[in-house]
This record gives structure tokens, C-alpha cells and sequence, in this order.
């Protein structure tokens, strides 16, 4: 690092062109780059004309700005030696300007013959196509930038030479904008400054927009920085590049080339200084003892006085001989506080001490000395000074020395590396940085067990892993069956253990995460008792679709669970998975289990016979109709479809009980297999797990292991190839109607392979089996029963707002159905020769009679009652349904101030619905600071947040401090609530206005953004300005 002070006269002028500027170099370079450097306007931001920059025609060097004194050096010395020897003033002399005019005259000479050449050549201009890449969008508009730039400059190549020339200039420079790109501030503060005519291109490598976790990229690496710094400075001896019009682009590449060349240098060198540090057995005296004796400035500026007012003040009040911590007052900028420290003048003598540790970390201190004291007596009394406050200095040591003293010890002992680390610590005093974030916590830890005295802090549990003790069998099997009855009925969320009479400990499971969440597990609790109850007359079904899998494209294979090794793509037949996932069809396994009912409610509810279909999901996809038409067809080969069906399933778009399209579903499968009563149930949010079909799909992942999948070729394969959605390939099929047949069987021989796979697996005593996707005639053979309730509706009726207008429908809503939040229940009439709808029981009478609608959870003290005191006895409602209760006390927003988009600003991130899957804005009075945004995304993890919850019903125990006591949500929502309008004000991600989905979204000038799902819902107006969606 070297301080140097530049100035640019011409020749025979004492006036300067560009007047003195000193700035701070962090690696050695020669005159000749320094002087481009100071024309560029890298330390200044003040470039100067280009009618003034030409070549140099000498360099004189000085000690201070007297030109007399000057001394004329060589343009290729180095500033580090040059500064060394003849000082740190720089004057660098250009021609005079009689010179300069005529060597730009015989430059702008205009030659007929280059003038016919350059009008032919903008003729015939010619640009890359535009770029489109699926893996990397943001880097394919980064190049598509960097044609328009060149468009707007009229810039190009010939058509010949476009696809050699013209791809190398935009890849090459596109790869090295992309490779700096977030790290532009990061070169700036080096001296290293990206061109101005370059710095447009930046923020296209934002972290924060990927989808998955990247790796940290604000590191730079020196042999990257050289490699692009090479490859532009190749780049730029491609001769067109030496074209007036080109004269610009190439000056910046040249600019761009140099400066992450020399900050690559830059790293090499700090890279070797480091090393050479960690490899450092010992530390010299001048690496700790660095004193500075100031002597009295009479006469400060008033510029200066100002600058170190603070500094003044505090030796002023300070004793003499006693130490100021010069650090409180230096600047955060490195440069300025080199600058800072290097001109600093006090009004007393005064004596400036920096404590140097191995790993560079600098201490200053300050004292003012007696002004009648010589040097050499100050400097004496100095050591004494620091040798008395030694120590309270901190001790940095090698890691050499620290490995040292680990080898030596440890080969001796056997005891492990962290213990022996510790004790040099403490020995020595040592205060330097571990080596890795790892061995950071375990040096942590190790201290802590130190610090305790107790070795039996840390217990190794390996020491369990014999296995299950058998003579425990007995009483697990019993705690199995106890858990399986008892894990619905936890009331309370106690989370202590309670000490009883005899000193034992009793530990309290706590299966409720909240009071919602326990009524949502009785209401479950009580169908499976409802299904006991009728075991002989019921099916108990459960239905729940696996992950989507891809499907590859010819001759190119993705692997379903595992890339990269040999996989089964086909009977008979092996193939390598490629390593990449372009794939435009899925496939989604849909899983039905019907289940054998226990005869107790300790017995099992994962037994029975599971049935898996694969669909195609652009032509095949899961949709209410279709789940109830495939059961359908399950249930009639399995043989006479018994009269009472119950239902459980997740709280996925396709089972959403509320919704009108799985009502009618249901109601068209009740009609067509003549069911005496229907009860479907959907699982809690974020319960899943609950559902017994959920623990299917880990065995299905057995049969999926190792397997690639593909489709065949198609007869139109060039008009596929170029849909790149599920969405741009139904809208093709309607132009090629043999398109989707031709998508069908192009997959059929690959779900044959997985049904095969399929059958293999078993659950108990039954295989899997497999069965065809529902055809487009089930599905209309299904609907065309619903028409007997109301011969007005159409697949196109969806949304409550269709019920409006069909009376008949609501009629029989009213009298068969029961609709709850979690439950749909159908149910025949008791004398059925009053309705036309529906058929003769099938039940006997006597068994009829005792068929009720499931109950809703009503609570009685501590504990809700149990399914034998509400069944066919209590009419209930969904009067406790807490979630209900909420939404009725609160009609306000129960905010302490109102909100706005700027008070969702202020937190900046929102929270889900965890049943209706909307987005709710969080606001806050004031901006989060980062560390309660830190603690709030600890919060945030641990809540189950539903439409209509506020944050102050949540228990935080002794943390009063909460940052949730800052945090406020609006508490007059539900789930039919649109999303607020304050989050597209607050600039969030564009969603549908009524579901919240990002996906197909329509959006209209003066409308809020909605998708192709809820065109026909009402289009919410914009005031103001038109919507813009942010990028």
C-alpha cells in the first residue's frame, strides 16, 4: 500500500490541467498505468476530455510541490520504488497544445476510401438473436441488454461474421458482467472502478431471486478475475474493435480488463501475505511496537481543526502520559482512515502508538507528552506505558503456532484437538479468530464445559445403539395401541413435566398445537369412531396425490429419485440418466387406499388395499371430478360398493370441502353409486401426516428408486419441442387435436413400466395395485348424475357466486348436505317417496334409522365430548370452531395504528395461510432493524398462522421482549377475504387478488392482477395509475 500524490500540466505551463489529488494504491504499478488511471478519473470520478488525453512526454517525481525539485524518472518505474526513493508528489507533463492539434489533425484526416468503406459497413450491420435460456433467464437478459446497448450505439457485424465475432463479444462480456455482478461496490472500494459505460449492467445475479440456496457470491477469485481480464483483453484486439465507432466500447473493455486484472493481482498478493502470516512461528518487535512522536502544529486550519475537534478535546481533558483509544475516532472507510491517521496534527506533543497482532489487526493509541522531554526519553517512557497496559492488549497468534503446540501435545496425550486449542488459549492468552465457522462451535462448546467444571456435561449416546431390549415388547406394543387412541385427545398445550406423590416424572404429550388444531383432530377422531361403529355396512377411503415427477425427453431420461447413475427406462432395457432437466410433460402418482376398519380404536388404520395411478398432467390433471371418477371405478372393482362411503383426504385445491366444484363432485358419486350416506373429511393444515395414505409414500419410493423417465417421440415433435408449459401445450392441442392422443401414448409405455414396478410392492398381506387414469367418458358419465339435482349446471359452475342462481341446487344443499369448514356430509332422505332425487335406502331400516350426520367438537371443561355423547343426540354447529369465534369478535383490524403500505414496508415480508394458502401482510409502526428481523424469521418458523389470528394470542411465556409485540396483522380477515390491497402498494411479488396463486395471471390496466382461475370472479379496480408489475 502506497500514498501517492498526482498532478497533469503541459509542457511549458505552470497551470495545472488537472490539479493535485492524492489517493491510496493497494498494489504496486508502474508511472505509465498510473497515469491512465488518473485520466480515467478511477480515483476521482473526474476524467478529463479526450481532446486533452494523449501520451505523456515526461514524469518528474518530488517530495513536496516545488517543480524546481522535481526529478524526471522513467515511465515503466515502479510508483512503489519511485515514492521510496524520490518522494510521493507525481507530475506527469503532456505536449504542449500547438503539438497535440496537429498529431489530432493528421489523425482526423478524412479518407474517401474509409468513408465508402464505413457507409457500407453500416449497411450491413447484423446482431446476434436474441438469447433464451430455460436454466438461466436472468443471464439470457443480461446478453439481450448487451445487444440492445449495441443496438442503440449502431453497432454490429457483418452477417458473415455475426455468429463467430458478434457470440464472442457478447458471451465473453456478458460471462465477466455476470461473474462481478453484486460485487461492483466491492471493486470500487479497491480503486478498481467498473466503467461508467458498463455499469449499467448489474443486479441481474440477485440472490435473493432464486428459488434454491446459492452459494455466497460476493467472494471473488483471483484466477476468475484473470481468466475474464485475459479473455477481454483478447477480446479486444479483434481489429473491428479498432474502428472510430468502436473506439468507446473498446477504451471500457480495456478499462474493465484492467481494473479485475490488478484487483486479481491484488488478491494474489493479500492471498500471500495471509499465508505468510498463518505460517509464522513468531512475532519481531516491530510487529507490535510502532511509535510516532507528533510534534506541535501551532497554526491548524480551520478545515482541519474541524476534522480532529474530537480528538483534540479528549487529550485536552486527558492527563498527561495517560492513553486515549485513537480507534473511537477513526472513520468506518479504510481509506479515509488511512488518510485519516497518516495526516494527523495535534496542538501538544503528543505520541501515537499502533499495536500490530499476527493476524493485522490494528490498535492506536494516543497520549500527550511533555513538550520540554527529548525523543529519546519520550520514547523510553513510551515503552514503559505500553508495557504497563500489555496486559490488557490482545494476543494474536499463528495458526502455525497454534498447530505447533496441537502436534507436539496431542501425539503425547491422545487428547482431542479442541481441548488442546483451548488450553493454548488459555495459556497464552490468545484472542485470534478460529480457523472455520465449525471450529468456531466447537471451541464454543468446549469452553463452555471448561468453564462449568462438570465433565459429564457432554454424554456420548452412542452408547444406547444396542438395539430395543426385548423384554420391553410387551408394554411397547400396549403404549403403541394407547398412542394410536389417545394421540387426538391432548386438550391442553402443557409443555413441563410433572412431578407426582412418589418422585417420579411424568411426562405430558402435547399432540395440540393450538385450540384450532385440537377441535380440527377431534372432528377427525370422531369419523373414524363413526366408521367403527358401521364397519359392516362402510368403505373408508383415504386419497392424497404424490409429488409431481418429470418426465424426460427422448433418448433422455430423468431420474424419478436419483440422478446420475444407471437407471430402468424401459423393459428391458438400460440407459445413463443425463445430468440436466429440460422436461416439458409430468407425471403425478395419485394413491387411493381403502382401508380395513378396525374393530376398536386401538387398532390400526394402515391396513388395507392401496391403488396408484400415473397421469399425464397437461391433458390428464387432477381435479375433483376426475379423483371421484377414479374412485368410482376403484370402489366397482373391488365388487358391490357398500352403502355408506367415508372419505378422508389432504386440504388440497382438489379436496377443499368448501368449495363448490368438490361439492358437486361428491354429490355426482353419492348419486351414481346409490350411497345411503357420504362423509368426507380433509385433514388439518400442516397435518398431513395424519392421513393414513401419507404413509404410503415412502414405500412407493422404493419402486421409484433408480428409475428414469421419458417420453417417446411424437409425430408433431418440432411443434412440441417449442411449448415450454403444461399451459402452451393445451393451447396447441386445440390446434392439433391428434396432439393430445399422440402426448398419451408417447408416455403410456413409461407408466406401464412404473404400474409394473408398482404391483411389486406390498402393504401387509395385499400388493399394490394399479389402475388406469378416469377417461374423459367417466368423467362425463359421473357429471351427467349431478344434472338430476339441477339440469342447469355446467362444468364451467365452480364458485358460490354460480350457486346464486341455481335455486335447485341450494335447495338440496339445504336438505341433504351439511357443509363444515373440515367435513361435507350427504345424506338420503327418511321418506324418500317425498323427493325425487333420491332412491330406497339400501340399509335396513333398523340400521338407517341410527345413521346421523357426523357431530361438530363441543367442548365440556378441560375436554371435548366424546363421540358417544353427541352421536344422533345434540344438533351441534360450528359455534366453537375457534377460528370462527375469532373472526366474529374481531371486526376491526386490531392494528394500535393504521395500515398501510408503508407500515408493511417496514417489516418488508409476508405470512401464509396455512388453509387457505393467501398472503397476509405483516405490519409494524417502525422499520425492523436486522437483528429483529433476524428474530422475527425465528418466530415465523415455529407459527401456524390461519386468516383471522392475531399474533397477541400467542403465549410468550418470560420474553416480553418479543419482536411478535411489534408485529401486527390485520384480525378482520377470513379465508374469503381478497389479498389486501397494501400488498401490491408494499411492492410484493404479483399474485392473484382473489387466491393468491402466481401462476397464469391476467392482468389489465386499472385492475389488479388476477388469474385464469378466477376470471369469473369480479376484476377489483385500481385507483390511480395503472398496475405495474415489478420485476
Amino acid at each position: 500500500m502506497v500514498f501517492v500524490v498526482c498532478c497533469l500540466v503541459r509542457e511549458g505551463s505552470s497551470t495545472p490541467i488537472k490539479d493535485w489529488f492524492g489517493c491510496t494504491l493497494e498494489v504496486d504499478i508502474i508511472l505509465s498505468d498510473l497515469y491512465r488511471e488518473f485520466c480515467n478519473g478511477k480515483f476521482d470520478d473526474d476524467p478529463i476530455e479526450d481532446d486533452v488525453r494523449c501520451s505523456f512526454s515526461c514524469v518528474k517525481v518530488g517530495s513536496n510541490k516545488v517543480i524546481k525539485d522535481f526529478t524526471k524518472v522513467s515511465s515503466s518505474s515502479s510508483v512503489i520504488d519511485v515514492v521510496k526513493n524520490l518522494g510521493s508528489f507525481v507530475m506527469f507533463v503532456i505536449p504542449p497544445a500547438e503539438k497535440q492539434h496537429a498529431h489530432n489533425a493528421r489523425a482526423n484526416v478524412t479518407n474517401a476510401f474509409s468513408v465508402l468503406m464505413e457507409n457500407a459497413h453500416a449497411k450491413s450491420i447484423s446482431l446476434p438473436p436474441q438469447f433464451s435460456e430455460q436454466r438461466h433467464p436472468q443471464k439470457s437478459k443480461l446478453k439481450n441488454d448487451i445487444l440492445k446497448w449495441l443496438e442503440t450505439n449502431s453497432l454490429g457485424w457483418s452477417p458473415d461474421s455475426v455468429k463467430s465475432l458478434g457470440l464472442t463479444f457478447v458471451n465473453t462480456l456478458s460471462d465477466a458482467m455476470w461473474y462481478i455482478d453484486q460485487n461492483h461496490a466491492t471493486l470500487s472500494s479497491r480503486g478498481y472502478h467498473i466503467p461508467e459505460t458498463l455499469r449499467c449492467f448489474s443486479g441481474y445475479r440477485n440472490p435473493e431471486q432464486q428459488k434454491k440456496r446459492k452459494i455466497d457470491q460476493s467472494f471473488l477469485q483471483q484466477d476468475e478475475l484473470k481468466a475474464h481480464g485475459s479473455a477481454l483483453y483478447n477480446l479486444a484486439l479483434a481489429s473491428h474493435l479498432k474502428k472510430d465507432s468502436w473506439a468507446s466500447i473498446r477504451t471500457a473493455i480495456l478499462s474493465l480488463a484492467d481494473s479485475l486484472t490488478k484487483y486479481g493481482d491484488y488478491l494474489a498478493s493479500q492471498n500471500k501475505r495471509v499465508k505468510e502470516n498463518h505460517r509464522r512461528l513468531n512475532f519481531t518487535s516491530n510487529d507490535r511496537d510502532n511509535f510516532k512522536v507528533l510534534c506541535v502544529t501551532p497554526n491548524i486550519n480551520g478545515t482541519v481543526r474541524k476534522t480532529y475537534a474530537a480528538v483534540h478535546e479528549s487529550l485536552l481533558q486527558a492527563s498527561e502520559d495517560v492513553p486515549i483509544f485513537f480507534n473511537d475516532f477513526l472513520p468506518e472507510d479504510r481509506r479515509r482512515r488511512y488518510d485519516f491517521i497518516s495526516s494527523l496534527v495535534t496542538p501538544y506533543k503528543a505520541i501515537l502508538f499502533t499495536h500490530t497482532g499476527g493476524a493485522g489487526q490494528h490498535l492506536h493509541f494516543l497520549w500527550r507528552v511533555c513538550d520540554l522531554k527529548t525523543e529519546s526519553d519520550l520514547l523510553n517512557e513510551a515503552h514503559n506505558i505500553v508495557k504497563g497496559m500489555e496486559k490488557a492488549l490482545p494476543v494474536y497468534h499463528s495458526r502455525a503456532m497454534k498447530q505447533e503446540f496441537v502436534k507436539s501435545f496431542g501425539r503425547a496425550t491422545g487428547c482431542k484437538s479442541a481441548f488442546l486449542r483451548a488450553a493454548y488459549r488459555r495459556l497464552t492468552g490468545d484472542t485470534s479468530a478460529a480457523s472455520t465457522t465449525k471450529e468456531a462451535d466447537v471451541d464454543q462448546r468446549v469452553s463452555r464445559i471448561l468453564d462449568k467444571e462438570d465433565p459429564e456435561l457432554i454424554w456420548d449416546l452412542r452408547t444406547n445403539n444396542d438395539g430395543r431390549p426385548e423384554e420391553y415388547k410387551e408394554f411397547l406394543q400396549h403404549c403403541q395401541q394407547y398412542i394410536n387412541a389417545s394421540v387426538e385427545t391432548a386438550v391442553d398445550d402443557r409443555r413441563h413435566d410433572v412431578v407426582v406423590g412418589s418422585d417420579d416424572v411424568v411426562t405430558h404429550l402435547a399432540t395440540a398445537l393450538s385450540v384450532r388444531d385440537l377441535h380440527e383432530q377431534v372432528s377427525n377422531k370422531y369419523q373414524k369412531e363413526f366408521s367403527i361403529k358401521f364397519r359392516d355396512h362402510l368403505t373408508f377411503t383415504s386419497l392424497d396425490d404424490k409429488h409431481t415427477m418429470k418426465v424426460g425427453e427422448p433418448q433422455c431420461p430423468v431420474a424419478a429419485v436419483e440422478r446420475g447413475k444407471q437407471v430402468l427406462v424401459s423393459k428391458d432395457k438400460k440407459l445413463t440418466v443425463a445430468d440436466h432437466d429440460f422436461t416439458r410433460l409430468t407425471l403425478t402418482p395419485s394413491v387411493a387406499m381403502i382401508i380395513d376398519v378396525p374393530e376398536s380404536m386401538e387398532g390400526s388404520f394402515y391396513r388395507g388395499r392401496v391403488f396408484v395411478l400415473f397421469k399425464e398432467n397437461a391433458f390428464q390433471p387432477s381435479s375433483p371430478r376426475r379423483h371421484m371418477a377414479e374412485l368410482k371405478n376403484i370402489l366397482q372393482r373391488l365388487g358391490p360398493v357398500k352403502p355408506i362411503l367415508v372419505l378422508y383426504t389432504d386440504g388440497g385445491p382438489d379436496h377443499r370441502l368448501t368449495y363448490l366444484s368438490v361439492q358437486l363432485s361428491l354429490i355426482s358419486l353419492w348419486l351414481n353409486l346409490d350411497l345411503d350416506f357420504l362423509c368426507a373429511v380433509r385433514t388439518p393444515p400442516q397435518h398431513s401426516w395424519k392421513n393414513p395414505v401419507e404413509r404410503i409414500m415412502s414405500i412407493i419410493n422404493l419402486a421409484l428408486q433408480g428409475v428414469g423417465v421419458m417420453r417417446e417421440e411424437v409425430p408433431h415433435e418440432s411443434e412440441l419441442k417449442r411449448c415450454g408449459s403444461l399451459k402452451s401445450i393445451r393451447e396447441l392441442a386445440k390446434k392439433i387435436p391428434v396432439l393430445k392422443e399422440e402426448v398419451l401414448n408417447s408416455v403410456k409405455p413409461m407408466t406401464e413400466l412404473l404400474s409394473t414396478l408398482i404391483q411389486r410392492l406390498k402393504l401387509k398381506e395385499h400388493n399394490f395395485e394399479s389402475q388406469d387414469a378416469a377417461s374423459v367418458e367417466d368423467i362425463d358419465v359421473l357429471w351427467k348424475e349431478v344434472l338430476k339435482v339441477d339440469e342447469s349446471l355446467t362444468p364451467d359452475d365452480r364458485t358460490k357466486k354460480h350457486l346464486q342462481r341455481k335455486e335447485k341446487l341450494k335447495k338440496f344443499l339445504d336438505t341433504h348436505c351439511q357443509i363444515r369448514h373440515y367435513m361435507f356430509s350427504i345424506l338420503k332422505c327418511q321418506i324418500p317417496d317425498d323427493c325425487q332425487i333420491c332412491e330406497v335406502p339400501r340399509l335396513p331400516p333398523d340400521i338407517f334409522k341410527q345413521i346421523h350426520r357426523l357431530p361438530d367438537p363441543v367442548p365440556s371443561g378441560e375436554r371435548y365430548k366424546s363421540f358417544t355423547e353427541l352421536y344422533g343426540k345434540v344438533t351441534t354447529t360450528e359455534e366453537h370452531c375457534p377460528s370462527i369465534k375469532l373472526n366474529d369478535l374481531l371486526k376491526g383490524h386490531g392494528c394500535p395504528f393504521s395500515p398501510s403500505a408503508q407500515t408493511a414496508k417496514n417489516v418488508g415480508t409476508v405470512i401464509q395461510c396455512e388453509e387457505c394458502g393467501k398472503w397476509r401482510c405483516l405490519h409494524a409502526s417502525k422499520k425492523l432493524n436486522k437483528k429483529m428481523r433476524d428474530e422475527l424469521e425465528v418466530e415465523m418458523e415455529t407459527i401456524l398462522y390461519s386468516c383471522g389470528s392475531v399474533f397477541e394470542n400467542i403465549d410468550a411465556g418470560e420474553e416480553d421482549n418479543s419482536v411478535l409485540t411489534n408485529i401486527h396483522v390485520r384480525a378482520n380477515l377470513n379465508c374469503r377475504s381478497q389479498i389486501e390491497k397494501t400488498y401490491y402498494s408494499a411492492g410484493f411479488e404479483t399474485i392473484c387478488i382473489h387466491c393468491g396463486t402466481v401462476e397464469n395471471l391476467v392482468e389489465s390496466d386499472g385492475f389488479y392482477p388476477y388469474c385464469e382461475d378466477c376470471t369469473t370472479e369480479d376484476r377489483v379496480s385500481r385507483r390511480g395509475k395503472a398496475f405495474a408489475a415489478k420485476d
